[in-house]
This record gives structure tokens, C-alpha cells and sequence, in this order.
């Protein structure tokens, strides 16, 4: 190796100019110079203080090397290359991290036509909820987690007996076009409610409230009877009373302001476009409302662009008119790679509800079987294209609350052999099993819709299979609640109901509601079931909340009332840039904003 080195210094030494040479004298080296070696020795001494090579002999090595030592060079030089990327890398990843900062703007399609961005006048329409919700503020909000906090609220204080509700507000609010937002404006909005002139369709939740001012900036609540969801009910977006004060009830649903608001959440009305020909609101512009007392959110800019249909939403995604999408539907998620879906629970669920006054389906046994013998993953696989969840009682899986596995697993020979200990016997030859002269059939009731009559076929079939003749009666979405549920004709009922935000059962399943107005479908009846659903009502207190839907579910479960088949998924098409979104269960499909503050698409570097 040593004789390697000083060929190559050799060969480094003949190549070096004129004035670098050196002969043992200090003269130029001739032929007849010393040895090799000592020619060498001295010229390395003369042309560098150091015993090292410089950069200018450096660049000459590749030219004295073996293609050997030119591989080994290059890889050595690659590996240390690579090796101060990783440690770079690390070094980087340990120290920096990417934190959202303000810009930005998103571009999202609505389906529908928007009517009145109005509280007052919500109605069931997505795109004036979906709107409402980013540019009014409550008194109270829900969060991403679905929680119920304070908005324009400070404090809320309850009474003992949840019948008073004393509100708070934050100082120092203001309106998006800068005037004062004030208890007068609270007082306001809650007197249009309650005035049948204006015709608002939340006035029932409102209609044995008395509202009144405390001071100047408290309000006061009083309710004819308790209510724990009273709360949910304060998250109505509030009016201003400089622009809605003076406003007769006839011109109250005509004027600009309902499509051009003022409002005061976190963000602001911009601008809107509409058709040319037919004046049809095209496109609605939002910014970041800087007065909001709230988290301000990150985003400048939120851009609508409305759509008639869902067809026509996709294509505008498909094209990159926009970047996200309010709904997709299961014909079509397979098709938009575009977005990223975000699948959200719901407060609904369907399921197969036992008349409990039908004789055949008042045996507990033979109700649990039936429950036992139903395919649910079949139903939402096939028919339902995996959009929805498995679900054992009224909530789905991530609500607050939900009891987890309560009903047995899909197991038609575990089924068949209740049926024989139950004495229901099949003979060979027929179809229907049968104890003494009984027959073991039903009617299965279902909405004539394509997916529900799709799901009561696999439930026929999968009955047919144990023993159990079904005989499918489809009704009229517009018959079904006058000629079957009113009057509870049916033996077994495949049906879909929504919860109330707040998640109140009483409803649905209290013993005092097993007559039409009533939801109580079953007539299940337990005291201890009803006395929680009583409690529930008064209870504000989140972990006792969940203590008593888990042992109110349980009651339930073991009275096999219902065969519970799945929570339907609400998919919602997210532009693939933005980050900061939580949100995993929803009301209404505006509560996929809940928590847009936090939604950024911009960021910026940050030592940790």
C-alpha cells in the first residue's frame, strides 16, 4: 500500500507545472537525478506544508487509480453521502416539526339550492344548515367531538331542578359589520322563534321557554318542565336586532339579508355569484371573520360552488372545478380519486322492530332467535356497499354512551336448535316449522324502496332458512306512518329511525309512548329502563349520561324488543391538501364544520 501511495505522488509530482518541480539542489530534476524515492520524498516536502494531499493534487487522483480503487472511491464517497443525509434527516425530524399558519382557501361543491341563511328559518335544507353554521354564532356550539360548549356564552349556569338556564355572554362581541352584539339581540332572536307570524320551524323546541334579561349581558332561560338537552337547543344561531329588529313577518323570509347574512361566527359573507339567465345563486364566497371572539380559524377563504344534483357535483370534482364535495353517494365513491373520504357517523339506525303484542312475538326465546338468525354483514355489504356500521342498540359505536356487543353473532344452526328446544319442529317436505298447529310465519313490513325491500329479502331468506315463512309487505313511504305505524299494524317492521341530537331515547322506547304520537313501536316496557330514561333527561353530567344509555341498552338487549341491523355512514368528499380535520360522528351534515378552526392547508417550520 505504501509503494501504492508513492506511485501515485509520483505521477501527481510529473503532471504538477514547471514552477512546482524542484531537483535536490532547488534546481529543475533532470535524468540523472537521485533515486525514486528520494525524488518523491522531496518533492511532497517542497510542495506542501502538510504530509497531506491539497484540493489541486486531489483532482488528479481519479487519473492514477485502478477501476478497482475507483469503485471503492465512489462508494465510500456514496455511502458518506447517504449516511449525512439520514443523519440529517433525523436531526431535522427530532428537532423541526410543520405547524399550521393562516392562508389558504378551500373549494368545496354543495348539492341542492340554498333558501334562507337564516336561523330563525332553518329548515331541513344541507346547504342553508351547512352555511348557517359557518357564518352565525350560538350561545353554545357543538365541538368535533360533538360536545356541547360555550360560543358566544361566557357561563351558563343551570338550577338544581334543570328547569332554569342563566347565559353569560363573552364581552366585548361584535357583529361581522362591527356593531355591538348584545343581550338585545339574544332577546331578539328568540322572540322571532317563538312568534307563530314568523313561522320558524324550530318554534316547538321553544314554545314553553320564557325568555328574559337578567342585565346587560346575562339572559335567563326558564322551562315549564326539566330538560337536560336544553342545552343543544342554545346552539341556534343568533339574529342581529339592527337589521332584524324592524322587520314586519310578511317581508321577514324576502329580504337581502337572507342570502347575504350578518352574522358573527367564524366566518364572514363575501360575495356571491349567480346565473346570468335564471338569477340561480351559483357560488357563495366566505372569509375569515376577524371578529370572531372565538379560535379564529386558519383558513382566509371558503369557496361553494353549488350544484343541482349529485352528477353534476361529481363531475365539477372530477374536472377540478372544486376539490371537495358535501355528500358522495355509494354509486359515486369508486370513481373520485380526487378526495379524501371521510366516513361519519350518524345519530340513526335501522332496525327490525317485534310487535309485542302480536301472540307469536311475545316469546323473549323465540324474538332472540330471530335476532340471531339475521345476516347484518351481508345486509351491509350487499345492499349497502360496507356505508354503514354494525350496531347492537339505538347509538351508533362512538357516541358517548354506546354498550358495545349486546346482540349474539349471525349463527343459523345455533338458531335452529332454539327452535327445536322451543318445540317449533320441522318436518321434512315443508318449508314452515310448526308446534302442534301453530305455524311458525310473519309479516316483515318494510318502506317500498329498492335498499329496503333488498335488506327484507336477505332477512326472508335468512329466516326461510331456519324455518320461519316471512310474507314482505312493502308500503308507500307516504302510507307507511298513517296505515302501519300509527296503529302498530304490523308482527315485525324494518324501519329507520334519527335521534335527536342530544341522543334522547324517552320518544322511542318509554312505556308512556307505546301510542301514536309516540315512537315506542315495540310497546317494550321495563320500569327500570323507564326510570332511566326519565333520569336521562334531567342528567347533565356527561360520564353519568353514558353510565345510563349503557345500562338503559342493556334493559334493552336482554328484552330482545328489536333486532338492531346497522348505523348508516354519512361520506363526506375532503379536499386532500387540508389538514386539522378530527370530526368522526355527526348530527346533520353541517357538523362536519364543527372544529373548522383547526382545518389549514398552509404551514410553517418550528423547533420543537
Amino acid at each position: 500500500m505504501a509503494f501504492r501511495i508513492t506511485q501515485i505522488i509520483s505521477w501527481i509530482g510529473k503532471r504538477l507545472p514547471p514552477r512546482y518541480r524542484r531537483g535536490p539542489s532547488g534546481g529543475t530534476p533532470g535524468k540523472n537525478d537521485d533515486t525514486a524515492g528520494e525524488s518523491e520524498r522531496k518533492l511532497v516536502t517542497a510542495l506542501a506544508k502538510s504530509r497531506l494531499p491539497n484540493f489541486r493534487q486531489l483532482r488528479y487522483l481519479p487519473r492514477v487509480l485502478s477501476p478497482e480503487e475507483r469503485f471503492l472511491l465512489r462508494l465510500f464517497t456514496g455511502t458518506l453521502a447517504v449516511t449525512l443525509i439520514f443523519l440529517g434527516a433525523r436531526l431535522y425530524a427530532k428537532n423541526v416539526v410543520l405547524l399550521p399558519r393562516p392562508g389558504g382557501e378551500v373549494v368545496e361543491a354543495l348539492v341542492g339550492t340554498p333558501q334562507y341563511l337564516n336561523p330563525v328559518l332553518a329548515s331541513t335544507n344541507d346547504i342553508d344548515r351547512d352555511l348557517i353554521r359557518l357564518l352565525y354564532a350560538g350561545l353554545m356550539r357543538r365541538n368535533e367531538r360533538q360536545e356541547i360548549v360555550p360560543d358566544l356564552a361566557e357561563t351558563v349556569e343551570i338550577s338544581p331542578d334543570k328547569k332554569v338556564y342563566t347565559v353569560r355572554l363573552r364581552p366585548n362581541l361584535d357583529w361581522s359589520d362591527g356593531e355591538p352584539l348584545t343581550v338585545d339581540d339574544v332577546l331578539l332572536t328568540f322572540e322571532l322563534i317563538q312568534d307563530s307570524l314568523y313561522k320558524s320551524p324550530i318554534r316547538s323546541q321553544f314554545r314553553n321557554v320564557k325568555v328574559e334579561r337578567v342585565d346587560d349581558t346575562t339572559v335567563k332561560f326558564t322551562l315549564a318542565e326539566p330538560s337536560a338537552a336544553f342545552l343543544s337547543r342554545l346552539t341556534v344561531g343568533i339574529l342581529p336586532a339592527h337589521i332584524w329588529g324592524d322587520v314586519p313577518p310578511p317581508s321577514f323570509a324576502l329580504i337581502e339579508f337572507n342570502v347575504k347574512p350578518v352574522g358573527a361566527g367564524p366566518f364572514v359573507f363575501d360575495s356571491l355569484k349567480r346565473d346570468s339567465s335564471s338569477g340561480i345563486i351559483k357560488e357563495y364566497h366566505l372569509i375569515r371573520n376577524d371578529r370572531y371572539r372565538g379560535k379564529r380559524p386558519y383558513l382566509d377563504r371558503l369557496t361553494f360552488k353549488i350544484f343541482p344534483e349529485i352528477d353534476s357535483a361529481a363531475a365539477a370534482l372530477k374536472s377540478k372545478q372544486v376539490e371537495g364535495l358535501s355528500v358522495i353517494t355509494s354509486d359515486i365513491r369508486s370513481e373520485l380519486k380526487q378526495v379524501r373520504t371521510v366516513e361519519l357517523q350518524v345519530p340513526q339506525y335501522t332496525a327490525i322492530f317485534f310487535n309485542g303484542k302480536r301472540p307469536l312475538l311475545k316469546d323473549l326465546e323465540l324474538r332472540r332467535t330471530l335476532t340471531r338468525a339475521i345476516d347484518r354483514p351481508r345486509i351491509i355489504a350487499t345492499v349497502l356497499d360496507h356505508m354503514a356500521t354494525l350496531v347492537d342498540g339505538p347509538f351508533p359505536s362512538n357516541f358517548p354512551g354506546s354498550a358495545g356487543k349486546l346482540q349474539p353473532d349471525f349463527d343459523p344452526a345455533a338458531a335452529r336448535e332454539a327452535l327445536e328446544k322451543s318445540g317449533w319442529t320441522l318436518t321434512e317436505g315443508q318449508r314452515a316449522r310448526k308446534k302442534g298447529n301453530d305455524e311458525l310465519s310473519l309479516s316483515l313490513t318494510v318502506v317500498d324502496q329498492p335498499d329496503d325491500i333488498a335488506m327484507a329479502e336477505i332477512v326472508k331468506e335468512n329466516w326461510g332458512a331456519v324455518g320461519v315463512k316471512v310474507e314482505i309487505k312493502a308500503f308507500d313511504p307516504s302510507r307507511i306512518a298513517k296505515e302501519v305505524i300509527k296503529p302498530r299494524d304490523f308482527d315485525a317492521l324494518l324501519y329507520g329511525e334519527i335521534l335527536p341530537p342530544d341522543g334522547d331515547l324517552y320518544a322511542f322506547w318509554h312505556s308512556s309512548q307505546e301510542r301514536d304520537p309516540g315512537l315506542n313501536l315495540t310497546t317494550f316496557y321495563h320500569k327500570d329502563a323507564d326510570k332511566l330514561l326519565e333520569e336521562l333527561r334531567t342528567t347533565n353530567d356527561p360520564t353519568q349520561q353514558a353510565e345510563k344509555r349503557i345500562a338503559f341498552q342493556k334493559l334493552l338487549a336482554d328484552g330482545a324488543a328489536a333486532a338492531f341491523l346497522y348505523s348508516p355512514l354519512y361520506s363526506y368528499g375532503l379536499a386532500k391538501r387540508v389538514k386539522g380535520f378530527t370530526a368522526t360522528y355527526v348530527t346533520i351534515p353541517a357538523d362536519r364544520f364543527a372544529g373548522i378552526e383547526e382545518w389549514y392547508v398552509k404551514t410553517r417550520l418550528a423547533l420543537k
